[in-house]
């Protein structure tokens, strides 16, 4: 496989670049200072079998450089967990959990399925967190501590209002919220006071540097997620941490992001049925420090051999997905849904 990725990051924002390794470096072809069009001549220009949109519809998009191409397959992945309308697209790189059947009416994409899961995790890049303890952290020793490091824009009604159910059954527990921004605090607070719940039971983190970050994360007992928009990204950083998350089903994209990854980490048990079961399942594992610890531990073990963490494997299964759509487009068919089969499952550890 040729890969080139075409940027269009602001210059700020591409300063990141410099710390990438030499070999994707050498892969970057800006194209922030070209037209739409002009754009999209260069990525026809170097012949680009796949053009793989990694944006969507999200803040600083240049979708009219995907219509404008004329790349003979074009498809979307990760940067938007939905339909991307008005964009010539073929196929949305997906999975069975955040894209089933039922899904399909919604989308003009074919769906192009990963096995287990869509989410890519590198494991070469990503730090795994050091020691820390709660004190550094100002968390009490005695609490149980329930979490959200999600962003604090997907903290909806129905998120603080189940977050206010556990915290009223678990009397000697609190929640630890990442952000740093008062207005979003005092919100907080009121929300929680009027369930009756004191404001000393809501603990701020201030957002901070990967490295740093992933060290607290562990400090916590439990991760809540949020909904109907899960954590993404967030979600595979507590788990890589080895901080379990609890989850509920979804009815879209955003919200079954957190079931795919806990089903490609080997925890289909964090996944609630509904919300009343999301509550029950928090206070149960709040109320049993056996079942928490057993947690962990499969959590822990699970990092080595499950494949959400396992990089080749992944990568293997998304070359299956482009080989897969090539050989359609070169026999002259149409797009068309395709789900990529697993390779054998993996006897050893790989980390």
């Amino acid at each position: 496989f040729e890969i080139t990725l075409f940027c269009h990051t602001d210059p700020d924002a591409a300063k990141d670049q410099r710390k990438m390794p030499e070999i994707l470096r050498s892969d970057i072809v800006s194209v922030r200072h070209l037209s739409d069009a002009e754009a999209a001549a260069e990525i026809d220009r170097r012949g680009v079998d796949i053009l793989v949109d990694l944006k969507g519809h999200t803040p600083g998009a240049r979708l009219a450089i995907v219509n404008l191409s004329s790349a003979p397959i074009k498809a979307t992945w990760l940067g938007f967990p939905g339909a991307v309308h008005r964009v010539d697209l073929d196929y949305v790189i997906s999975d069975a959990i955040v894209t089933p059947d039922s899904a399909a009416p919604f989308y003009h994409e074919k769906f192009c399925r990963l096995p287990e899961t869509y989410q890519p995790n590198s494991t070469r890049s990503r730090p795994a967190p050091k020691p820390s303890t709660r004190k550094q952290h100002g968390l009490p020793e005695d609490a149980f501590v329930f979490a959200s490091f999600n962003g604090v824009q997907k903290i909806t009604p129905e998120a603080v209002d189940l977050w206010c159910r556990i915290l009223n059954a678990v009397p000697h527990s609190l929640l630890w919220v990442l952000t740093s921004d008062r207005l979003a605090q005092q919100n907080l607070r009121n929300a929680f006071a009027g369930a009756g719940i004191v404001s000393s039971r809501l603990l701020f983190a201030d957002r901070q540097d990967y490295l740093h970050h992933v060290n607290r994360l562990p400090l916590a007992d439990l991760a809540l997620d949020t909904f109907p928009y899960n954590g993404h990204t967030t979600t595979s950083d507590m788990l890589w941490a080895g901080l379990p998350v609890l989850t509920k089903k979804g009815s879209c994209f955003a919200a079954r992001v957190s079931e795919s990854l806990l089903n490609a980490m080997g925890l289909p048990e964090l996944v609630a049925k509904d919300g009343d079961d999301f509550v029950a399942r928090a206070t149960e594992l709040a109320g049993d420090p056996n079942q928490l610890t057993a947690l962990r531990q499969r959590l822990a073990q699970n990092l080595k051999i499950a494949p959400l963490f396992d990089t080749e494997r992944f990568t293997r299964h998304l070359e299956c997905a482009y080989e897969m759509m090539a050989e359609r487009a070169r026999a002259g068919l149409a797009p068309a849904p395709m789900d990529v089969p697993a390779l054998p499952v993996r006897s050893a550890a790989f980390l």
